[in-house]
């Protein structure tokens, strides 16, 4: 059951807290020495130990595999697509402000600006490492700590 619950790589949150709780009634209580347990059962995913307790290396391990293989991967497929289509789902709403008017200008110039924009971010996603992952958690982390939040 553990692995069931916890070994899904598409899980909503809440889903997983839900299963948690169920988790929580069937082994008792998910202490350190608990989940360190349970962890070894869950299967490797693609060359990655599954877990559910991750350290600052694991995730930055993590971040870097779906930067490197899978966004990487995708972005090339949507790059050789003949439909330019395929390139809109990278574009974010404030990425498109530099990009010519779809309504004003041609159709081809908005395409071209998207594939160049793919591009570019591809060029991004290569300079993705561990160690580049790692360094913006800690940065995040420093971030968070230093941000006083007032009590409700």
């Amino acid at each position: 059951m553990f692995c069931e619950l916890i070994g899904r790589r598409k899980y909503e949150p809440q889903s997983m807290l839900e299963s948690m709780s169920v988790l929580e009634m069937i082994v008792g209580k998910l202490d350190e020495s608990k989940v360190a347990e349970l962890t070894m059962f869950l299967p490797a995913n693609r060359g990655l130990k599954l877990s559910i307790v991750f350290n600052k290396d694991d995730v930055a391990q993590h971040i870097a595999k779906f930067y490197l293989v899978d966004l990487k991967v995708a972005l090339m497929t949507n790059l050789e697509d003949e439909n330019p289509k395929s390139l809109y789902k990278y574009i974010f709403p404030e990425d498109e402000k530099q990009f010519p008017n779809r309504k004003l200008s041609r159709v081809e110039a908005y395409d071209e600006a998207s594939r160049a924009f793919v591009e570019k971010l591809l060029l991004w996603i290569n300079q993705v490492s561990p160690v580049s992952a790692y360094e913006d958690i800690e940065k995040v982390i420093a971030e968070h700590e230093a941000t006083p939040f007032p009590l409700i």
